[in-house]
């Protein structure tokens, strides 16, 4: 949010919002106006019942959506936001091509996303896919292109892998037993794999972590 430019008061748009989580934080600590949409009922449902529980429904709200086809006019967000949703996607174009759509001119596109810029093994599941006929990743030169072609400047570009590393690493001795009470294998399944599987990806090379910022141009 901070490398994007993210101010009180900007509308913004979350694809792909899960549970709310990033949508909440984006409204109580940023002061922004958050839609987010997610193809998952279960999860559109739960993110209002948490957002409502802390308070912040009037600063942000959620709907069944797809990010292949979202239902807002053109130029209708300050900022897009696409935190982790794109890897499950095979027709990464479209939801780029959608999401400068509905931008203002001049709005920016934050994205945090795994990338791949070597053949992935077979190693599933993973934090993302628990097959391989649910995960599509791109690699660095693929994205970029695809972004340029659409219309997209880039601002921005961080490697963040060995942070996802770290972060997967801190992971491993919590879910390693007992799992917590309260914690993410409540909503994920096979967890403990996932973070082994993810994390060897990680640390190989196979796959690479990034946060990135694209400009609407005026």
């Amino acid at each position: 949010a901070e490398m994007a430019g993210i101010k009180p008061g900007m509308s913004v748009l979350d694809v792909g919002s899960g549970l709310g989580g990033p949508a909440r934080v984006l409204a109580a600590e940023f002061g922004c106006r958050v839609t987010g949409v997610d193809i998952t009922e279960e999860f559109v449902l739960t993110a209002c019942q948490l957002t409502d529980l802390v308070g912040l429904s009037d600063s942000a709200s959620f709907r069944v959506g797809n990010a292949l086809e979202l239902d807002f006019e053109e130029a209708s967000f300050d900022a897009v936001w696409i935190q982790n949703s794109v890897m499950n996607i095979e027709d990464k174009p479209q939801v780029f091509r959608e999401a400068h759509r509905v931008l203002k001119g001049g709005g920016v596109l934050a994205l945090e996303s795994i990338i791949a810029d070597r053949k992935p093994e077979t190693r599933f599941p993973v934090f993302w896919a628990d097959r391989p006929g649910i995960s599509f990743l791109t690699n660095t030169a693929e994205l970029q292109a695809m972004m340029t072609e659409i219309g997209f400047i880039q601002l921005s570009w961080e490697d963040i892998t060995e942070k996802s590393a770290q972060s997967n690493r801190k992971l491993l001795p919590v879910y390693a037993e007992k799992a917590p009470e309260i914690g993410m294998h409540i909503f994920t399944n096979n967890l403990y794999q996932k973070i082994v599987n993810t994390l060897t990806g990680l640390e190989d090379g196979t796959y690479r972590y990034i946060y990135a910022v694209y400009k609407k141009s005026a």
